[in-house]
């Protein structure tokens, strides 16, 4: 490129490579005025991926980096830990042939990290998951992610997990973050910690506010799961919340969790109230019953709903009218329905009416049939499909993946 266009221009212009990994190690072979830019989106992010098997649980990724590539450790951004093997586990707790020198490697990664802007840690690698507890990771684990997050404080803007039992108290990891704007914990469970008896957060630790997004999905109705929230939003001050994803057991000590300010602050409101069973007793659990209603908050604010409900919970029209009249006192922009039925089992005219008096709530009202067979419901809703007020597909809620 002349010498004439100014380096910060011929920058601007590399940025825009930004996803293609394979031109940019071209580009970084072309002058080396463009080897920082390059190598900036080129090793932005580092992943860390450890399958579950028997024979082969692990590729040393992080002893390798370490040994090889550790000089480009300032340019990592972001950082993606799966580990379905058990690596990062405590020792006793380990299921798998863990590996220290792996382990210590990864530390040191972790160490090094100047200022991180998007963090992932699961449980999930490949198609394997299984639920770990916080405390079971390992000390220097742990210790180098809080100290990595911490560092980067002024930058993190993105904080994903992914199946693990959290007690109240884990909520601490999230201190000190001002700039966070996104926090997914999806395939989570909360356990019991003397919650009744928790510390006060301390006064000298600066806190978060600038949260935007919150996305939660409970794998298991665990009482707990409502301390876990009100200490999260407590350490967060996570009092301006725009959109909200609450996927699995929305139980009623969550939705008491809630701070009143979200009533006026909340614009998008993702339920998925798929984890149901109302037959065999469970009516109490269910969140059309009426003692679960009369907690429901008022969402003044709101303007876009995506409500996913399981067949069941369209047996009672009244309640489901019940339950959004609660939570809607005013009209929505969008309201757009996801049904977990396979086909026209569900009653025909159960949607109809749905979608009809749907019609009062919002400007623009959409159903979403998951998985469901099209020749069979065109058929019965023709004119809605015709209008584009439905469609039929497969849709993700429950495990929900890394969202940005």
């Amino acid at each position: 490129m002349p010498a004439s266009i100014p380096i910060e221009l011929q920058e601007h212009l590399l940025d825009f490579l930004f996803n293609d990994i394979t031109t940019l190690k071209e580009c970084s072979f072309v002058c080396r005025a463009w080897t920082p830019t390059t190598r900036t989106h080129i090793f932005r992010k580092f992943s860390a991926h450890y399958e579950y098997d028997g024979n082969d649980p692990y590729k040393p990724r992080c002893w390798q980096y370490q040994q090889e590539f550790i000089h480009l450790v300032g340019y990592i951004r972001e950082i993606d830990i799966q580990d379905a093997a058990g690596i990062l586990l405590k020792p006793e707790n380990a299921t798998t042939n863990s590996s220290d020198s792996e382990l210590r490697s990864l530390c040191a990664i972790l160490d090094l990290l100047p200022s991180l802007q998007r963090v992932s840690v699961s449980t999930k690698c490949g198609s394997y998951r299984r639920m770990r507890s916080w405390n079971q990771l390992s000390i220097p684990f742990s210790d180098s992610l809080i100290a990595a997050l911490q560092r980067s404080s002024s930058s993190l803007t993105h904080v994903f997990m992914y199946g693990f039992f959290f007690s109240a108290l884990d909520a601490s990891v999230f201190l000190g973050l001002p700039h966070l704007e996104y926090l997914g914990l999806e395939a989570i469970s909360a356990t019991n910690d003397g919650s009744d008896n928790l510390p006060p957060l301390p006064n000298d630790s600066p806190q978060s506010g600038n949260l935007q997004t919150l996305s939660l999905y409970f794998i298991y109705p665990e009482i707990f799961n409502g301390h876990l929230i009100d200490r999260l939003i407590s350490t967060l001050q996570a009092s301006n919340l725009r959109h909200l994803r609450l996927a699995g057991h929305a139980q009623i000590s969550i939705m008491e969790a809630f701070p009143p300010s979200w009533s006026s602050s909340l614009t998008h409101f993702t339920l998925e109230l798929t984890d149901f069973d109302t037959t065999g007793g469970y009516e109490a659990y269910s969140p059309l019953s009426p003692s679960f209603i009369a907690k429901l908050p008022a969402l003044h604010a709101l303007k876009v709903l995506e409500l996913s409900l399981n067949s069941g919970l369209l047996n009672d029209l009244s309640a489901l009218e019940n339950f959004l009249d609660a939570m809607l006192p005013g009209h929505l922009d969008e309201l757009l329905i996801t049904i977990g039925a396979r086909g026209p089992t569900t009653s025909i005219d159960t949607v109809r009416q749905m979608y009809e008096s749907s019609l009062s709530r919002a400007e623009v009202v959409r159903i979403q049939w998951e998985d469901g067979k099209l020749e069979e419901l065109e058929e019965y809703y023709g004119e809605l499909f015709a209008a584009g007020a439905m469609e039929v597909g497969h849709y993700p809620w429950q495990d929900h993946w890394i969202s940005w």
